[in-house]
């Protein structure tokens, strides 16, 4: 690709301050670690952003590394959009840092039928390549991310470990004004039994009292020693799921169970895939017209219920990402580890300008002239509406996501 909002030549009018953009680049990194010396979860959210762009940089190597084994011509490796802040030249390629810290692109010459290119180098365009490599070249992002998110998970299994509940459940937290502290719950107490049923882990209780909303149950615990019988009537809250359920208001002691390397290295993969099912439901699921039906009713009232699918603008995945550091960073590096499962999988989605547009015109120019017994060439000027279409939808998801996110923000999900 091409920057969108670089100018096409550097005129004596448009050349940009270098030594300015540098020095604000500074100002900015130095106040930024200074307030997040003040306010550490302002660090959190900056880290989890800037990791953020490092994952679309590390995409656009995959592109940039299977493009050089298949010799072609790569022009530009750049972090950021816009003007140029500093850059050098090795080879044919020009490596740099621009003025837009918003993510960072690739350039391959000649990736279709509408770019012009010098007839030397046409041999070396993308276009003039065997099918395997561009598929290669084109699948290169979203391998990187599946590799990053089974790399993550794998850190989180093997040295942070699973959150496990305490045995017997031991409560850590009560909410207030929910039922638990109206009937005298309090951290410490042990939970031993609900209605003379006996214990020994906290999903045992969840799931008693999830069917239970407006029914006195009776809970048996310990504090100080002594058992004690302690009666809460759970109010009605809504699930995930969507569905009524009972809710006391009651967190519970938990501590990290790290696993072996080899039950952390199969759980990461196992997980990565499960993810990846999970989100190509979801998105199938938005883009049917209920889906879009259901979202285009949250931005107009603006209110999402749990059940409603949401895109998170920057301004979502910062909170997230500090309601996630405030479980501890292995929350983070599984929202990280999330969030590379979705855009590898939303990536391949069979339309321009994602790469998985790419993969479906090179899998048709193979069939087509495989079958024809001749070489097939797909004209993208005809698929240029559909790939404004969709710009338009990014775009629009983009500030509607950002909407939601100030106006109703999701619940914290940790």
């Amino acid at each position: 690709m091409k920057d969108p909002i670089e100018s096409s030549q550097d005129t004596t009018e448009g050349t940009v301050d270098r030594r300015r953009l540098v020095a604000n680049f500074i100002v900015i990194s130095i106040s930024l670690l200074a307030v997040g010396i003040v306010r550490p979860g302002v660090l959190v959210v900056t880290a989890v952003l800037s990791s953020i762009v490092l994952m679309i940089m590390l995409h656009e190597l995959g592109h940039f590394v299977m493009a050089k084994r298949a010799g072609m011509k790569v022009t530009e490796y750049f972090l950021g959009f816009g003007p140029r802040v500093w850059s050098f030249r090795r080879g044919e390629t020009e490596y740099g840092i621009k003025a837009i810290p918003a993510g960072g692109y690739v350039r391959i010459i000649g990736m279709n039928n509408l770019e012009e290119v010098d007839p030397v180098d046409e041999p070396r365009t993308y276009r003039a390549q065997a099918y395997r490599h561009r598929l290669g070249v084109a699948v290169a992002g979203s391998t990187v991310h599946f590799i990053l998110a089974v790399t993550l998970g794998f850190i989180v299994f093997a040295f942070v470990g699973e959150v496990r509940d305490t045995r017997p459940p031991v409560v850590d937290n009560v909410i207030e004004g929910t039922p638990a502290v109206a009937a005298g719950l309090r951290t410490g107490d042990v939970i031993v039994g609900v209605d003379g049923r006996e214990v020994r882990e906290w999903m045992q209780v969840v799931d008693y009292i999830r069917p239970r909303a407006g029914d006195e149950i009776a809970f048996t615990i310990l504090r100080d020693g002594r058992e004690r019988e302690i009666r809460v009537v759970p109010k009605s809250t809504r699930s995930p799921s969507g569905k009524s359920v009972g809710f006391v208001g009651l967190g519970v002691s938990t501590y990290n169970d790290p696993m072996p390397v080899p039950t952390a290295a199969r759980e990461s993969v196992t997980r990565s895939v499960t993810l990846a099912r999970d989100s190509l439901t979801t998105l199938g699921d938005f883009f049917t017209p209920s889906g879009i039906q259901r979202y285009w009713d949250v931005v107009t009232t603006g209110k999402s219920e749990p059940t409603d699918t949401r895109f998170l603008s920057p301004i979502g995945a910062g909170r997230v990402a500090g309601q996630a550091a405030g479980s501890g960073w292995g929350e983070v590096l599984g929202l990280l580890a999330a969030i590379n499962v979705f855009v590898g999988v939303f990536n391949m989605v069979p339309l321009l300008p994602l790469d998985g547009g790419h993969v479906a015109i090179a899998t048709y120019e193979k069939i087509a002239s495989t079958i024809g017994r001749r070489r097939v060439v797909v004209d993208v000027t005809r698929l240029m509406p559909i790939t404004v279409a969709v710009l338009a939808v990014f775009v629009l998801l983009g500030l509607t996501s950002l909407y939601l996110d100030v106006v109703d923000p999701i619940p914290n999900p940790y």
